[in-house]
């Protein structure tokens, strides 16, 4: 029975794992047929990451709030700290969704992107050098800085089919023309 409770766990996991992901990817097409027509598109992260950190902060708010108030002498400082340290997560994570975003217009030569903090930059296409795909993030080499792209962003198909029509390198040094 011990076996196969630690077997089924990774399965378990691994399975919710790929719900979520095609969750994602359905509600993704959805949003990028709706927008199809538009010129003005935003690129933002999922809606289910916003879920996912309240989640967190619910249940290790929870935790944190049992392992004080209805302790079983197994909690020590480093418990809480654990337990708080997820609740920060759980926030960072929802903070990240409600302010990072690009706004991309497919008639002019810039994309307007609001990073993790706020800041907004007005980025021309001609100052990108080159984009580097990762395994769930794209790398935008400018001549600013690098921006992080979620490759599960909503709309960031249309984001890269922007860099393709402004010639934009990828990771290969290769051209790619729309």
């Amino acid at each position: 029975m011990r076996y196969i409770i630690h077997a089924g766990i990774p399965i378990i996991i691994s399975i919710a794992l790929s719900v979520l992901f095609v969750f994602i990817q359905k509600s993704n097409t959805r949003e990028s047929v709706a927008n199809i027509s538009h010129n003005h598109i935003i690129v933002t992260l999922p809606k289910i990451y916003f879920w996912i950190g309240c989640i967190d902060i619910l249940f290790f708010g929870i935790c944190f709030f049992l392992s004080i108030y209805k302790p079983n002498g197994t909690a020590t400082i480093w418990v809480w700290v654990m337990f708080g340290f997820f609740v920060l997560l759980g926030i960072v994570i929802i903070w990240a969704t409600l302010m990072w975003k690009i706004d991309v217009f497919r008639n002019e030569e810039f994309f307007i992107y609001r990073t993790f903090w706020g800041h907004i930059l007005k980025i021309r296409y001609d100052e990108c050098k080159q984009y580097e795909i990762k395994e769930n993030t794209m790398v935008l080499k400018t001549a600013r800085k690098n921006l992080y792209i979620d490759m599960f962003s909503k709309n960031y198909d249309v984001f890269l089919s922007m860099l393709h029509q402004n010639n934009i390198k990828d990771n290969q040094g290769i051209k790619r023309s729309g």
